[in-house]
């Protein structure tokens, strides 16, 4: 048999697993209440925020966030809706820009510069004035005296001066780099810096022809070969 003294330990011994079991399951509630409370308080806070937003976004002056915009290009203007506070406003995109068109593409609407045929071709001309031999790059085209001189291309007039072998000498300046020569010419009716229309008059032709060159960023194009396919 135990003694008084054991007993009481046993008794005591039992008392305190007694209350560390306890305390294991108040903690073991505790954490299961605080789980939950924090999902609780989650799920308020999302239902607060959801609500916010849709009263927000049912206010008047407010503007949905369109994000990045990106430019598009199309041969249609573009039509944007924008919320405002009146509803619904429609607003028209500006006109995309065009490039300029390639010296290609002028070239396919070149025009004759008078009414004639092609009478001397490029080569060397001797000069009395210079006392040397030239280089012209040009055509000559046989025309009456008089003959209207018009634009073969449409730009601006760059230059009208006096040359001691081609005489009166109109230059036009194009898009793409290209620019037309007009030499021998008389009655000029154009001044620097004037824009001129494809087919507008520019002068008249002189006596000997009308000489017609073309060049390319400086550097001389085939008159003959662009007049093939020229109206």
């Amino acid at each position: 048999m135990q003694s008084n003294g054991e007993a009481a330990r046993e008794s005591d011994r039992a008392g305190i697993s007694a209350r560390r079991s306890r305390r294991g399951q108040l903690r073991a509630q505790y954490r299961v209440i605080l789980r939950i409370t924090a999902m609780m308080l989650c799920c308020a806070v999302l239902f607060l925020s959801g609500f916010y937003l849709g009263i927000y976004q049912g206010s008047p002056g407010y503007v949905p966030d369109r994000g990045v915009y990106t430019e598009t290009y199309t041969s249609e203007p573009i039509v944007e809706s924008v919320q405002t506070g009146a509803g619904l406003t429609t607003i028209a995109a500006p006109d995309p820009v065009l490039a300029p068109p390639t010296p290609e593409q002028l070239l396919a609407s070149l025009k004759w510069p008078v009414d004639g045929k092609i009478s001397k071709e490029p080569g060397w001309v001797h000069s009395d004035y210079l006392n040397q031999w030239v280089y012209l790059s040009g055509v000559e085209i046989g025309c009456e005296a008089g003959s209207p001189v018009t634009a073969a291309l449409g730009g601006s007039v760059k230059s009208v001066t006096v040359d001691p072998l081609l005489g009166t000498m109109i230059k036009l300046q194009h898009d793409g780099g290209l620019e037309t020569t007009y030499g021998r010419v008389s009655a000029v009716s154009i001044a620097p810096g004037e824009k001129v229309a494809l087919g507008d008059a520019i002068a008249s032709g002189g006596t000997g022809g009308l000489y017609f060159s073309l060049t390319l960023d400086g550097e001389p194009i085939s008159a003959r070969e662009c007049l093939a396919t020229a109206k």
